[in-house]
């Protein structure tokens, strides 16, 4: 009987998505052409035509086919990915009060996911919450965060000296310090000896990505499924999320817990919740709703962070151990503005013009979101002579454009020199790798000074190696991003040495602080 039901509403479901399609086909058709792009097939449109695997490259042929802009219809929903980075500007930038929207899918929507400030429509809601954000992270205010920056690098750099095989593990400790000190306020080593908060962060990050990737789950190609009883055969994915969800809820609150009962007895560090909680005032009819901001702001805060953190870290090593002449340059412009006697400090940031390109290379190189956040028209378009509808899906290929070789002659290769000398690239990655217009990440400033310090202290203290295997060969390494919303590469048992006795005793003495 339950099938019965199940497959009379897949029916009646089907019939109506048809019409529906039928109906806005019939619309679109008659404001103007629609893109270009794949022709899609009936009741289905292009789902099959989005690619699963080497999402990027994927849309950059498709690109070269049908223009700068391609359309896609899913199930009768209008999506466009731009190619170009000067369509990408012209829409996102020059037009962003009509893009700023956000796609959220209905499984998105079932996890109670679309209150996380990044996922927030444009509105009065979400400019409260980019106002709570910009307490702390604003461009004004990012630098209140450099002494935290600067404790997690060196803290970095003392688990490596004692524990140098455990890069993923490290790295994910580094990520984890810096999102409970900048943001709850936090020290990890005397404030949550047990990693509580560790493990409700890494909780949080493992059940929210799978989420925001597309295709992972029915209930977005049928999004009625979600008004079904999670009891029904085959529910078992809604189950999945409901369950999520109250795990999701758990965690923000034992963090807000955690945080506040810190900054009630003097014990948090200035942080973003610790100037939340200062701006809420003493209104008690606001209490709620603050709280409940507060909480999606820092979770998005965290999970924004740390992903898009631990993702570059992992490419510095990578990057560091394949390329070792890049490596040695960085290691003597540090030995020659830095010296022997002390550690990198952001007051050398000026004085290190290699380095800068280093990791400016390290973004171009290896995008962490390839496609971006998905944005969403808010009304009708028009984009040389392109009918564009309210409420498509607006992704953006920004891994195509790190790879223009217009831009950037050989762009798969790994070369800081590109953004040195007189004849730089004309397109800094900065300029889009943090996206467009009013969805522009506005933590950008705190994660370029992040980058910065990290790779600072880390070139200048240890020689990074590729590893040897059980011959005493050594490995040939892979530049090899995996298909996730955030990309993330292979993390090898990379050989990491002191550059010398100096460099070593340097860290050495950081123990006690630690």
């Amino acid at each position: 009987m339950a099938v019965d039901i199940l497959l009379l509403s897949a029916l009646l479901a089907a019939s109506a998505l048809l019409l529906l399609t039928v109906r806005k086909l019939r619309r679109y058709n008659s404001r103007g052409h629609l893109p270009p792009g794949p022709t899609p097939f009936p009741i289905l449109g292009n789902v099959l035509d989005i690619p699963r695997t080497r999402v990027g490259p994927a849309f950059s042929a498709l690109t070269k086919k049908y223009g700068d802009l391609v359309y896609f219809n899913l199930l009768g929903q209008p999506m466009v990915v731009i190619g170009s980075v000067k369509a990408a500007f012209d829409l996102l930038d020059k037009k962003s009060a009509n893009f700023s929207g956000r796609y959220v899918s209905a499984v998105v929507k079932l996890a109670g996911l679309d209150s996380l400030f990044v996922l927030k429509q444009y509105g009065l809601q979400w400019r409260q919450h980019r106002r709570a954000f910009h307490l702390s992270f604003g461009i004004d205010r990012v630098a209140n965060h450099r002494p935290i920056q600067l404790h997690s690098a060196r803290r970095l750099l003392s688990r490596l000296l004692t524990s140098p095989h455990n890069i993923q593990e490290n790295i994910s400790m580094l990520v984890t310090d810096s999102a409970m000190a900048s943001v709850y306020g936090i020290d990890a080593a005397s404030d949550d000896p047990e990693c509580e908060m560790a493990k409700m962060i890494e909780t949080l990050r493992e059940f929210v990505e799978p989420l925001l990737l597309p295709g992972g789950y029915a209930l977005e190609i049928f999004p009625f499924l979600r008004h079904l009883p999670s009891w029904l055969p085959g529910m078992h994915m809604k189950r999945t999320v409901e369950d999520g969800r109250r795990v999701v809820q758990g965690a923000l609150d034992k963090l807000d817990s955690l945080s506040t009962a810190a900054n009630r007895e003097g014990r948090a560090m200035d942080s973003m919740m610790t100037r939340l909680l200062a701006d809420c005032g003493a209104d008690e009819g606001q209490e709620a709703a603050a709280k409940e901001m507060n909480q999606h702001v820092t979770a998005t805060t965290v999970l924004a962070s740390s992903e898009t953190t631990q993702a570059a870290m992992e490419v510095f090593f990578l990057a560091a151990a394949m390329h070792p002449a890049c490596q040695k340059a960085a290691q003597a412009e540090l030995d020659a503005v830095v010296g022997p006697d002390r550690l990198p400090e952001f007051s050398d940031y000026g004085r290190l013009p290699y380095v800068r390109a280093f990791v400016k290379e390290l973004t171009r190189w290896h995008v962490s979101l390839p496609m971006g956040v998905p944005h969403m028209t808010v009304e009708d378009d028009e984009c040389n002579g392109y009918f564009i509808p309210a409420g498509t899906i607006v992704n953006v290929n920004l891994w195509a454009f790190s790879r223009d070789p217009d831009e950037y002659p050989d762009p798969d290769a790994f070369r800081p020199e590109r953004f040195l000398g007189d004849n730089l690239p004309p397109r800094d990655p900065a300029d889009y790798v943090f996206g467009f217009g009013r969805r522009v990440c506005p933590g950008r400033h705190f994660a370029a000074a992040s980058l910065f310090i990290y790779c600072a202290a880390l070139l200048h203290v240890f020689d990074i190696m590729p590893p040897k295997d059980e011959d005493g060969n050594t490995l040939v390494l892979e530049y090899s991003p995996r298909d996730s919303l955030v990309s993330h590469v292979e993390v090898y048992d990379y050989i990491v040495k002191p550059r010398s006795a100096k460099a070593q005793s340097l860290v050495a003495d950081l123990s006690s602080t630690f």
